[in-house]
């Protein structure tokens, strides 16, 4: 028996149903396997960055994921024993006025896992679980996959592409040589418990606890909290609740009692990433594509965007709007964000989890020192904040992403999309993330405020020579943002800028465009002068 699709996607964490649900808004054919028999019933993944809800929300998932999880306002410091300084996440977070998922929040990742599978159902898909790859062979038209069930039943499907979404040990990864996945792995070992705390916990903050060791204290739902301890070396021992909350009562005194544990486990931790995202057929994400430490809490997130990604992309060349070649932006935008990550997590990691006992003395004496000054720098944090939240992810450097002469503003091409609040004619509010697509390019014309503002026939004519360059737009992809309060002009599809904030973001008073991809991104932007340079581009990108 044998079946053919567009794209196989093997592996269903996080990752693997980011991109089904990416493709089913594409509406390409395919299909998503997994080994497991079921969702994991395990937390694993826990934080989820704002940048992450935020393009989720593309799918409506924004709210369901905040009512299933705890955001966190604030990361406590304590260096040994006592507390030394706290980090206020929700004064930071605000100064990210575009977002209105500003903070990190704390979810398990079955929880993710059963919301992103329930949306799936509900775009008319399904996920074949306890189906393993065996065998994976790519040509130069495709790629043969021999699948096999619990039952031993093999099926030999072909596809287009195949995309490995399958972890570290990850099956398409070694369906090729080209494939390589250098790195190490840590000394240190881990151990990881999930567990209900009494009394109750009174903090929502993450706790960063530094001493004889290192300990993080995350806040979960329902009074539970995850502990996750690193030791300088292996351990032999079974692992016991009690042992954890001696550990607990010392690195942290008096923060609470572990009971019901729901999940501990030991495990080792590996830093490594691939040379390709792409080698012709087949193509990783995810944890296939890079592992790493926990620091900042980034690898679940990153796998989620490289889907994101690459969904789009996929679907624009399935269907002939570009050639195969557009596939190979997936790696030049994407790995350069995986190795920066690698370097940022390794490097933090190292200097947390380095047992020099000269070295842990010098720290734990000077930190609490040198932590109260530098968590009252605002502006410093915020810095570090944008880069840890995702928001600070952008592709500027590639190929595939360009601007108008004379636009010489922050935002520009390649920037994560500004999102802001928009009023159409009936009254009615919403963001601009809810009102762009999430499965095809969008313009945004903006009209400009003040002297510099275009009438309302300068920016008709600008959509009218926007749909003749791109035959295959349709009325649904141009929208217009006003800044004066003028609802008699506000036709379907157009906007009033509330309070010229959005302008303000995009970096507009004159007139402008920006062109923006389905993952939020902006391909093109300029000023609306310079529409010509977008005109001429729109085969490329």
């Amino acid at each position: 028996m044998s079946e053919s699709v567009s794209v196989l996607i093997v592996g269903a964490g996080p990752t693997g149903l980011t991109l089904a649900l990416e493709l089913a808004r594409q509406r390409i054919s395919f299909r998503i396997i997994d080994k497991a028999p079921a969702l994991t019933d395990k937390s694993k993944a826990l934080v989820m960055q704002p940048r992450s809800v935020e393009l989720l929300d593309r799918h409506g998932l924004g709210s369901e994921l905040l009512s299933c999880g705890v955001s966190t306002t604030g990361i406590t410091i304590v260096v040994s024993g006592k507390k030394v300084t706290e980090i206020p996440l929700s004064k930071i977070a605000s100064q990210v006025k575009d977002s209105f998922h500003p903070l990190p929040l704390f979810i398990e990742q079955s929880e993710t896992e059963r919301i992103l599978h329930d949306r799936l159902l509900q775009y008319g898909c399904k996920l074949d679980r306890g189906i393993t790859a065996k065998t994976i062979v790519q040509d130069d038209s495709g790629v043969n996959a021999t699948l096999e069930d619990s039952s031993g039943i093999q099926t030999l499907i072909r596809a287009n592409y195949v995309i490995g979404a399958d972890g570290a040990h990850s099956i398409v990864r070694h369906a090729s040589d080209a494939f390589t996945f250098d790195g190490a792995e840590y000394a240190q070992d881990f151990i990881l418990c999930d567990a209900h705390i009494r009394p109750t916990r009174v903090s929502d903050n993450l706790h960063m606890c530094l001493g004889r060791g290192q300990m993080a204290l995350l806040p979960l739902k329902d009074d539970k909290i995850r502990v996750i301890i690193t030791l300088p070396t292996k351990l032999d021992a079974e692992l016991q609740l009690a042992d954890i909350q001696k550990f607990l009562d010392a690195m942290a005194p008096g923060y609470g009692e572990l009971y019901d544990p729901t999940w501990m486990t030991r495990f080792s931790l590996h830093h490594r990433g691939v040379n390709l995202y792409r080698d012709r057929r087949l193509f990783v994400a995810g944890d296939a594509a890079h592992i790493h430490s926990p620091v900042g809490g980034q690898g679940m997130n990153t796998g989620i965007q490289d889907a994101i990604n690459l969904g789009w992309k996929l679907g624009a060349v399935i269907r002939g709007e570009r050639p195969d070649s557009f596939l190979d932006t997936y790696h030049e935008e994407r790995h350069p964000v995986g190795q920066q990550l690698l370097k940022s997590t390794d490097r933090a990691f190292t200097w947390l989890t380095w047992s020099n006992p000269i070295y842990m003395y010098i720290r734990n004496t000077l930190l609490p020192l040198i932590l109260p000054r530098v968590t009252s720098n605002i502006d410093r944090l915020r810095q570090g904040y944008l880069f840890v939240s995702e928001f600070a992810v952008s592709y500027v450097n590639s190929p595939i992403v360009g601007k108008g002469p004379g636009h010489n503003c922050p935002v520009t091409g390649g920037s994560r999309t500004p999102n802001g609040r928009l009023m159409d004619k009936s009254g009615e509010r919403k963001t601009l993330y809810q009102i762009l697509p999430a499965d095809s390019h969008s313009l945004v014309l903006f009209a400009g405020s003040g002297p510099h503002a275009a009438s309302l026939t300068e920016i008709k004519t600008a959509k009218e020579r926007f749909m003749n360059a791109r035959p295959q737009a349709s009325e649904a992809d141009v929208y217009i943002v006003h800044s004066a309060e003028d609802l008699t002009i506000l036709e379907p599809n157009h906007f009033w800028d509330v309070e010229v904030a959005l302008h303000e973001s995009f970096g507009f008073k004159a007139s402008g465009y920006a062109y923006i991809r389905p993952d939020f991104y902006i391909a093109h932007i300029g000023p609306l002068s310079s529409l010509d340079s977008l005109l001429s581009r729109l085969s490329e990108i």
